[in-house]
């Protein structure tokens, strides 16, 4: 009994915590009679701008939430799905983006200070950073 209590509690946390974090913290509304192509291209723009900048490196979930959500946003423009459904993919990837880019920012201003402050400790950091942290290039 006190066991399949254990574990109901358990997984109703773990879906309390997927719930909580299936959205990005701020989404800002597109106007509905904006041009659905449009949008979508600056989107992309901002996405592709973000990926040059390395933000996919900082801040990967967000970063792939944002791509995910604006590829769905494409296929529903590509099957004329209602504007509505385009927009709220928008939005959404916009979301995660400008959720990627405060973690990003935050990560590069955590990884610039080691460099900044005490430059004789690089041999030890580059061994204790992913790889993946090392490919981006300080402030």
């Amino acid at each position: 009994m006190k066991t399949n209590l254990i574990k109901t509690v358990a997984v109703l946390s773990i879906a309390l915590i997927t719930a909580c974090a299936s959205k990005p913290k701020s989404i800002a509304a597109i106007d509905m009679s904006a041009n659905a192509g449009q949008e979508l291209a600056q989107t992309r723009r901002d996405i592709d701008y973000e990926k040059s900048n390395q933000l996919g490196l900082l801040s990967p979930e967000n970063f792939s939430h944002a791509e995910a959500k604006l590829e769905d946003a494409e296929h529903s423009l590509a099957r004329n799905r209602p504007n509505q459904k385009i927009f709220e993919d928008l939005a959404l990837s916009r979301g995660w983006l400008d959720d990627a880019r405060q973690v990003g920012q935050r990560a590069r201003v955590l990884m610039a200070q080691p460099w900044t402050r005490a430059p004789m400790h690089w041999p030890y950091l580059i061994t204790i950073i992913p790889k993946s942290f090392q490919l981006i290039k300080p402030l």
